[in-house]
């Protein structure tokens, strides 16, 4: 026995309830199972005083592919004089908690179970001072029951049959700006948070309990064995016409967070339908894709392009500097330095030679003036030397005698 559960809806909500069912749906699979039955709870809180109402009808997809109740003996599957169900029930009185009512179902004893079953109960809060004749079925809780046998049907009886549309897969949060100005491409993936969203309908003519399985494998380079990096089922009863929608995010395996790391991917998406063991029907759809980030890539290359001189001279720069390093490093290798400690440097100073003082002859004729004469300066160059008199000044010149 499987349980499920379906969007639901109450009739009379503008009287302000809140309301909830659990085990909104049971799939019976043997006839002891069946002929024990199985009950649902109708949580109720707020609203008005009322009755609980509870009609049996038959289940059918409408257009949309939504699952839909309509009156009894209406489809080829329907319950009636089949089953029976509990029909009086204490009187709501409404209050701020939840208050639990249980409503039990099972099929009669002794009937023939040889056909599927479809059918449900259609759940309906009374007002007190409202009649039961005004309650559209339509807009009760349904809750829903089905049995399957397990013998006796053949797929000659019935044309199964389920169609799968997608998958398409979406990251699960948008990229940021200015990531987001760029188009996303249909098979290479941004990122690998990823969101696959499917649709499954049943485009047959019995209703089958379907499983669908999303699966993802890391195709490995030449060489190395493919990787199952994540693997999600899930279960859903559809009727002829019924459309269920789903959204699986791919959470791999052994992994901190919830994405995937750069690589090529198979994402294979698998729907089996079944009914007992006489009837089966699959489907699948496979698709490749890639996660990389190629949107920081082109934002990269968009950068280097719009500043590519800058980006030049910088090169350019470094390239001289890493060169003249390495000549650097090349000198002293071929010529070590013997002694790189600075020697002292020793200021020479030099002082002026005097000058000899000029001695007149005092026998020759001759007439003096006098004469001044600047003394020169005494700063001279650390690379040259001072000049050298004529003679010593202590030397004195002989002198001529005139007696001969």
């Amino acid at each position: 026995m499987v349980l499920w559960t379906m969007n639901i809806s109450f009739a009379n909500e503008e009287k302000n309830y809140s309301y909830g069912l659990q085990g909104n749906n049971l799939v019976f699979k043997a006839v002891e199972d069946a002929t024990k039955g199985g009950s649902f709870r109708l949580a109720v809180k707020d609203g008005q005083r009322g009755n609980i109402s509870v009609e049996l009808v038959d289940i059918v997809s409408n257009s949309s592919g939504s699952k839909i109740s309509i009156p009894l003996n209406s489809s080829p599957f329907t319950p009636f004089g089949l089953v029976r169900f509990t029909e009086s029930y204490p009187i709501y009185e409404p209050s701020d908690e939840f208050q639990y009512f249980d409503i039990s179902m099972s099929f009669e004893e002794g009937v023939s179970l040889d056909r599927p079953v479809l059918g449900g109960l259609a759940i309906s809060l009374i007002p007190e001072n409202q009649s039961a004749e005004g309650i559209d079925i339509a807009s009760s809780i349904v809750a829903t029951f089905a049995y399957i046998p397990s013998a006796g049907i053949g797929s000659q009886d019935y044309n199964p049959a389920i169609g799968l549309t997608g998958p398409s897969i979406e990251r699960a949060n948008p990229d940021f700006f200015p990531l987001n100005l760029i188009p996303n491409l249909p098979f290479v993936h941004n990122h690998g948070e990823l969101l696959v969203e499917y649709q499954l309908e049943n485009t047959g003519d019995i209703f089958l309990d379907t499983t669908t399985e999303v699966s993802v494998e890391q195709l490995g380079v030449v060489g190395s064995q493919e990787l199952e990096v994540f693997n999600q089922s899930d279960t859903v009863f559809l009727v002829p016409g019924q459309k269920s929608n789903k959204e699986v995010e791919i959470a791999p395996r052994n992994s901190q967070g919830n994405l995937l790391g750069l690589g090529i991917y198979r994402l294979t998406t698998t729907a089996t339908g079944e009914m007992g063991d006489q009837i089966a029907t699959n489907t699948a759809n496979q698709q490749t894709l890639i996660v990389f980030p190629w949107k920081q890539s082109v934002l990269v290359l968009a950068l280097i392009f719009v500043f590519r001189r800058r980006i030049a001279r910088a090169f350019n720069w470094l390239l001289g500097y890493v060169k003249a390093l390495r000549d650097f490093r090349y000198s002293n290798t071929v010529n070590p330095a013997k002694d790189r400690t600075p020697k002292p440097v020793t200021a020479r100073v030099f002082q002026p030679t005097p000058q000899p003082i000029s001695r007149p002859d005092p026998e020759a004729n001759q007439t003096f003036q006098a004469r001044v004469t600047t003394t020169p300066s005494l700063r001279i160059k650390p690379s040259q030397s001072p000049p050298r008199p004529l003679y010593p000044y202590w030397y004195e010149p002989p002198k001529k005698d005139n007696s001969n």
